[in-house]
């Protein structure tokens, strides 16, 4: 049985919220790179983080420590950033502008 609800029970959106940083970020032009991976969220409890990265053609990857990546092997997750392994060299991924 299907539930109905009647426009009087749906709260109004807010739309007084003042912007937060992650808000701002993501309205400023240029920041992200279009062309190449790139960390564009970070989430998880420190012992459990995730990473959302956007390739190239614009497919998002949600990845976790020891993933495959395009630009390497995850092999960690900070509260800013993520570390991949390629080719004995390590390459960190931060969010742009943040």
């Amino acid at each position: 049985m299907a539930i109905q609800a009647d426009a009087r029970d749906i709260a109004p959106a807010q739309t007084d919220v003042p912007p937060t940083p992650a808000s701002a970020v993501a309205t400023i032009k240029d920041v992200l790179p279009l062309n190449e991976l790139a960390l564009i969220g970070l989430f998880g409890t420190p012992d459990n983080r995730s990473a959302l990265l956007r390739r190239a053609n614009g497919e998002i990857l949600r990845v976790t420590s020891g993933d495959s990546t395009p630009k390497g092997q995850v092999v960690g997750i900070d509260d800013s950033a993520i570390h991949l392994a390629y080719f004995n060299k390590v390459r960190v991924l931060a969010i742009p502008g943040g």
